[in-house]
């Protein structure tokens, strides 16, 4: 794992109960595992400090003081904030949220860089062969092929980040009328 490898030191975000929990009955080893309850009192002053900068970034956007520090208590809010006052580098989540819950708090606190107009998912999945990347856009609803090209490129760009030269695919899905 990445912990294993010295890559990252993880700051779980959780009922610290139910996280010790999860690490013994999956067998994990995280001896110096720092975990994060952003809803026990023990936090509070931290859900002061975010709601406070939460605030100012979003006080024109529909929220109160009191809406910043109440949704400080949910976890994707809270890691986001983490990672725009850097007290984390990153922030994995999603396998018990929806995509929207994952994807609307991190866009609101962390934003988008400012030469993108669009936001597309991007995986790694790491294969014997390498890491493979599946990029999709299930953020944008019906994008136009202007739009694909624009995200495709920024997806390429990424990529090459990774010191990978992008062989990209461009596959439609059916949804056999799922959606319109």
């Amino acid at each position: 794992t990445s912990y294993e490898e010295g890559v990252a030191l993880p700051i779980l975000l959780g009922r610290k109960e139910r996280v010790l929990k999860m690490i013994e009955e999956y067998s994990m080893e995280f001896p110096d595992v720092q975990i994060i309850d952003p809803k026990a009192d023990d936090e509070l002053a931290t859900r002061k400090k975010y709601a406070a900068s939460f605030f100012e970034m979003r006080k024109r956007k529909g929220f109160t003081e009191y809406e910043a520090l109440k949704i400080m208590r949910e976890r994707n809010y809270f890691g986001a904030m983490m990672v725009h006052e850097g007290d984390a580098d990153a922030m994995v989540s999603g396998s018990t949220r929806n995509y929207r819950d994952v994807l609307k708090p991190a866009l609101q606190v962390i934003g988008r860089q400012k030469d993108v107009d669009r936001v597309a998912g991007m995986y790694i999945l790491v294969t014997k062969r390498g890491p493979i990347f599946l990029a999709d856009t299930t953020v944008n609803f019906d994008p136009s092929a202007e739009e694909i090209a624009d995200m495709t490129n920024h997806i390429a760009k990424t990529i090459r980040k990774f010191k990978v030269t992008p062989r990209i695919a461009l596959l439609s899905y059916s949804n056999f009328g799922s959606a319109p």
